[in-house]
């Protein structure tokens, strides 16, 4: 690597390479920035600052300084976690959360452990990667989907990993970006507003510049903020953004040895504070990196938990009112770790970048299940509108988490009545049932919380009923796509819970099957099942069997209207709904 894109960064004990950084998009008209006539006429004119390197305990004032100083202006600032090094420091972790919750702090995967990428397999970065966010999800109540590899190397292998876990950002270097392929992956503004990349798997984002260089014996050569301004409209010129990085150390003084002390050196914070107005007085404002490549970073695993309707046989009787996510970009939903998931997918993929709210989630069902759904409808005597309608008002048409995990609901009082009635006392140490509002407590001494519309808290709960009574807890949470509940298995065509959630856990075709086989359930044929309603586009009587009583015509009209719009997205093609 050249000087510039030096790969030095200081990690407690140990050099690290990770700056913070801010990307910067600048309007066609030239300014005081420099006097080089800008060709990128798809500039959104706004800048995206970056701090890696965040961890606990480590050069904390250099940490908390900047977060505070872009705070104190009300500006967006992304910042890098080393997932495996954070979450004791109070100061830090408070800090960040502070910015979340008032919308400035864009937070990304700085990996697992601050090491070389390229030096694990395929599977090691996914699960590195994966156990990164599940941590992120537990501090801080979202995923990411962006990535700053440890010391810019990525390789192959971390894309496909990234892929699989549908991580849409990397930022690495411009030098590694060259490396890697000479810059073909280097995303484009102009290449965004011509549509030509707006399926595009992964954006790659590069630094072009840095507020303190790196060279290989750590030596750290400060850069001039004019030549910053400068390097960013050439850079702007060519991509239509810049990506400038700094870190924690480049704010603290050091001793005599060259090594940093916890002392800041505020000329360096007065320095970043006049670059920040600079960019602002030019008119550029500042934003994040996934409003610029126009996706929403990040997910709040609340929208992928269970029940987000009524489930088969669970006690959720509550409708959610935000059934249909709208979103300004229709991305692909996360693919589950599912060795049948090729094989239920149509083969005429339906181009999802036109598509928004409903229309885009019923596209996304057809592209992942449509083909077996119109199979299956087939079999069963229905529509594939209608089969794909049901799962989508039942759980967004989705069975796995970003996590990879099974969406479940964990209902406490079910396992009230399978464990809890014997076991009173423990019970009321660590579970409340409240049907909506259940809570839960690891110990008697601590605060009840709730815990439904949180995907990693409904399985927190449940592993921990586990290891109480695993039978009993496998029997009271609904599971998958069609959230049916562990105690009706049978219905599902299991001989056990057990066996059902087994299943479940590593197949979407389990629980497509489990789930029209339990609408199908009728028991010695003596009644109609809820099946026998859809067949006749009864969907009010389909919504009383399904466990909707209370909310028949809510539940059936957004039935009505989702299989409406499976038509309408489908028709033409080879699965198409009718």
């Amino acid at each position: 690597m050249t000087e510039t894109f030096g790969n030095f960064l200081y990690s407690k004990s140990i050099f690290l390479s990770f700056p913070i950084m801010f990307i910067v998009l600048l309007s066609v008209t030239p300014n005081s920035l420099g006097q080089e006539t800008l060709k990128n006429n798809n500039s959104c004119k706004c800048v995206v600052f970056r701090m890696d390197d965040i961890q606990d305990y480590w050069l904390q004032a250099g940490q908390l300084t900047p977060m505070d100083l872009f705070m104190s202006k009300n500006q967006s600032l992304s910042l890098g976690l080393i997932m495996n090094d954070i979450g004791n420091d109070s100061k830090v972790t408070g800090k960040i959360q502070d910015g979340v919750q008032q919308g400035l702090f864009e937070l990304a995967l700085h990996g697992w452990d601050h090491i070389d990428y390229t030096e694990l397999s395929e599977e090691e970065q996914e699960d590195s990667l994966h156990k990164a966010n599940e941590k992120m999800q537990k501090l801080f109540g979202t995923t990411s989907d962006i990535f700053f590899p440890p010391l810019f190397n990525f390789d192959d292998a971390t894309l496909k990993a990234m892929n699989d876990l549908r991580l849409r950002i990397l930022s690495s270097s411009a030098s590694t970006e060259y490396d890697f392929n000479q810059n073909r992956s280097v995303f484009s503004l102009d290449e965004k507003n011509d549509g030509s990349n707006m399926n595009q798997t992964i954006y790659h984002l590069p630094a072009t510049s840095f507020f303190k260089n790196y060279n290989e014996t750590a030596v750290i050569a400060k850069n001039p903020i004019e030549k910053i301004l400068a390097d960013v409209t050439q850079n702007i010129a060519k991509y239509g953004y810049s990506v400038i990085l700094f870190h924690p150390q480049d704010f603290m003084k050091l001793d005599e040895n060259g090594n940093f002390t916890n002392v800041v050196e505020e000329k360096e914070v007065q320095d970043l504070s006049r670059l920040i107005d600079s960019v602002l007085s030019n008119n550029i404002s500042i934003t994040s990196f996934s409003k610029i490549v126009g996706i929403e970073n990040g997910t709040n695993l609340s929208s992928f938990n269970a029940g987000t309707a009524t489930g088969m046989f669970t006690n959720n009787n509550n409708i959610n009112s935000n059934a249909y996510p709208v979103s300004d970009s229709c991305l692909p939903f996360r693919t589950p770790r599912s060795e049948d998931y090729i094989t239920l997918g149509a083969s005429d993929h339906i181009d999802l970048k036109e598509l928004k709210g409903l229309n885009c989630s019923l596209a996304q069902i057809y592209n992942m299940y449509g083909k077996y759904l119109y199979e299956k409808a087939s079999t069963l005597g229905i529509s594939p509108s209608d089969a794909a309608a049901t799962i989508f008002v039942e759980s967004s048409g989705l069975g796995f988490g970003p996590d990879g995990r099974m969406i479940i609901r964990f209902e406490s009082c079910v396992f009230y009545e399978q464990w809890g009635k014997k076991e009173s006392l423990e019970f009321s140490n660590h579970f409340e049932c409240g049907r909506q509002n259940d809570k839960f407590r690891t110990s008697p001494t601590h605060e009840f919380t709730e815990y439904h519309g949180n995907h990693s808290k409904e399985w927190r709960v449940f592993e921990f009923a586990r290891n109480l009574d695993e039978e009993a807890a496998i029997k009271s949470i609904s599971m998958g796509l069609g959230q049916i509940m562990g105690f009706n298995a049978d219905k599902a065509g299991y001989t056990s819970a057990e066996e059902m959630f087994n299943n479940m856990s590593h197949s979407l075709k389990s629980q497509i099957d489990g789930f029209f086989s339990a609408l199908s359930y009728n028991k010695d044929n003596k009644d109609k099942s809820c099946m026998d309603n859809l067949k006749t586009n009864n969907y009010v009587g389909f919504a009383a069997c399904y466990n909707a009583y209370g909310q028949d015509e809510a539940y059936a009209s957004r039935i009505k209207e989702s299989a409406n719009a499976y038509k309408e997205v489908t028709a033409g093609r080879l699965y198409a709904g009718s």
